[in-house]
């Protein structure tokens, strides 16, 4: 079974939509929300020791993190660089100081570099709202930016909490199950589907034809020539699939 991890914000671990996504991922992944202490006067220290003693570093590890959960997770890997594979969902995500909420100056006080980060991870994605009203949805667009992951803006959302109706995030559930951004081959997925593929070589194929058609119409005096560029056709075709879709 792999295990994944829940960060919080200034909330708990039994709040929002974490219960949820905890049974949600079940069986296949087990989810470890954290107890981080006093949530709504939290201090760096003591929030960066209670990661250390409940996340086990290891290569492939996946942290789900909302709201100043996310600048607490990206702070681990920070002190993890041996961790490579990394997966990250990062839900109204920011690193930089909320001028509204000066009493957190303290805790996002220190310097993280996302781009130092990017070889450690795997896939990334950073969830945010254009109606967030705790942290400005540009603030995560950074973030997504710094890290070189997936981003995902939703015009509604709020602060993804329960208040703003997200009880259970499907999305989040679907970012943890399914590719994101995939560090170690550069994409997301194929460029084109299969039958995509197929079309569009298709598509090359006509255009190819209807060249060749033309051309050798004006070199070609020998019926041998030009059965001979009939029976490049299917070769031409099966090339440009292939090299399409891989």
């Amino acid at each position: 079974m792999t295990t994944a991890y829940l960060i919080h914000g200034t909330s708990t671990r039994d709040d929002d939509w974490f219960p949820w996504l905890e049974e949600a991922l079940a069986p296949a992944v087990k989810l470890e929300r954290l107890w981080l202490p006093d949530p709504f006067a939290p201090m760096q220290a003591a929030w960066d020791s209670a990661l250390e003693d409940q996340i086990k570093p290891a290569d492939g590890l996946t942290l789900v993190a909302h709201s100043l959960g996310c600048v607490t997770a990206l702070r681990y890997l920070a002190r993890h660089p041996e961790i490579k594979g990394a997966n990250l969902v990062l839900v109204g995500a920011f690193v930089d100081p909320l001028p509204t909420y000066p009493s957190l100056d303290a805790y996002m006080a220190g310097e993280l570099d996302l781009k130092a980060l990017q070889p450690q991870l795997h896939r990334a994605t950073v969830i945010v709202a254009k109606d967030d009203y705790v942290a400005p949805y540009q603030l995560g667009v950074a973030v997504a930016k710094g890290l070189g992951a997936k981003l995902i803006v939703q015009d509604r959302g709020g602060h993804f909490l329960t208040s703003d109706g997200y009880e259970q995030f499907p999305l989040v559930l679907i970012n943890i199950s399914q590719k994101s951004r995939d560090f170690s081959h550069g994409m997301d997925r194929p460029l084109l589907s299969p039958f995509m593929g197929l079309f569009v070589c298709f598509c090359i194929f006509l255009v190819i034809d209807i060249f060749l058609d033309n051309f050798f119409a004006h070199i070609a005096q020998c019926t041998h020539i030009v059965t001979r560029r009939r029976k490049m056709t299917a070769p031409i075709l099966a090339t440009s699939y292939f090299w399409m879709i891989l």
